[in-house]
């Protein structure tokens, strides 16, 4: 089955290589694309550079599970072009890996990090899981020094939600596993943000911080709200105005690589997007822009939700740019949907 993905994805990439003028980023995501052969990886990196114009500075990054990256798999995605890894590290606490059901431990997850520098990558994304019930405020404290204690440039740091009819929800209502504790969730991220800056990383995104301004840029570029291609099943593409995306079913891909989904989005619900992607930056949302891009009853409307807003110390604005208090940061999903057209 993996032979027909590639073919059919390569399939695909040729197919719409009129869509964009540039790369500047290329990410291998959704799922665990470092289980793949790597040598599928450098066939679609070579067609990539053949039938688009990539930038000679692009970020190229590949999402991988610590147990996945031998030395001879990084080895391999290095000499295709890799040149970030994103590791899903999520814990290094054995104790808390096993209750995620992960298959690395923690001895793994510190091994592969200086196995990769030592072939050559210095560019690297690490996520953590915080809120997870058991875990204190020292422990994850410690996860955190850990981190800093490493050649990581870039924590992505995620919120432990449990999905509903997942097995961790099932555990939980069987009380075989304790549920996650609200008080201790928030507790867990103003911890975060306050011991970030102090381990030489920047919060530029609400659960994405970086040291010495090594940002990803390919989801910066999510964030700006700027065009993006998705390739592969349940992939999603935006130009701007128009979202479209591929069925999840990988039979149904392989049969029909090429078959979109399109949904044009009305100017209210653009609006939205980017008033809830553009505050979960440190950035923020440029005022200005926002006057050029959407009509003026649409500014109109922000504007009147602005003066009214009930929680201003949740944001402020300086420089031109709409953003969130620390304070506000804790209810960035909320803050934002105040602001909506619906």
């Amino acid at each position: 089955m993996e032979s027909e993905f590639v073919v059919a994805l390569k399939k695909e990439i040729s197919a719409r290589k009129n869509e964009t003028a540039k790369v500047e980023t290329i990410y291998f995501g959704g799922g665990t694309p470092s289980i793949i052969n790597p040598k599928h990886i450098q066939d679609i990196l070579t067609l990539i550079y053949a039938e688009y114009t990539v930038v000679d500075d692009a970020e190229i990054t590949l999402e991988a599970n610590p147990d996945d990256l031998t030395t001879e798999h990084l080895q391999a995605f290095y000499d295709a072009g890799i040149n970030r890894l994103s590791i899903g590290i999520q814990s290094f606490d054995d104790e808390y890996l096993k209750w995620m059901n992960r298959s690395h431990t923690a001895e793994e997850a510190l091994t592969v990090i200086d196995r990769a520098t030592q072939i050559g990558f210095k560019d690297f994304s690490i996520d953590l899981i915080y809120g997870i019930p058991g875990m204190d405020e020292k422990q994850w404290q410690q996860q955190l020094k850990t981190s800093a204690s490493l050649q990581v440039n870039h924590l992505s740091c995620y919120c432990l939600t449990v999905e509903p009819k997942t097995p961790l929800d099932k555990f939980i209502k069987k009380k075989i596993y304790t549920n996650t504790d609200d008080d201790m969730q928030s507790k867990h991220f103003k911890l975060l943000m306050e011991m970030a800056p102090t381990l030489g990383f920047e919060q530029y995104e609400i659960s994405n911080f970086a040291r010495n301004q090594h940002y990803s840029k390919h989801n910066t570029a999510y964030w700006e709200y700027k065009p993006y291609i998705g390739f592969g099943p349940s992939a999603h593409s935006f130009d701007g105005i128009t979202r479209r995306n591929h069925a999840s079913s990988l039979i149904a891909y392989i049969q029909d690589p090429i078959a979109l989904i399109e949904e044009a989005l009305t100017e209210e619900e653009r609006f939205n997007e980017y008033i809830l992607i553009g505050l979960r930056t440190s950035k923020g949302v440029n005022i200005e822009a926002m006057k050029n891009k959407f009509s003026e009853t649409i500014y109109t409307h922000f504007e009147k939700e602005l003066s009214e807003h009930e929680n201003k110390e949740h944001i402020y604005i300086q420089d031109g740019f709409l953003r969130l208090s620390d304070g506000g940061k804790m209810y960035a999903d909320s803050v934002a949907s105040a602001f909506f057209l619906v």
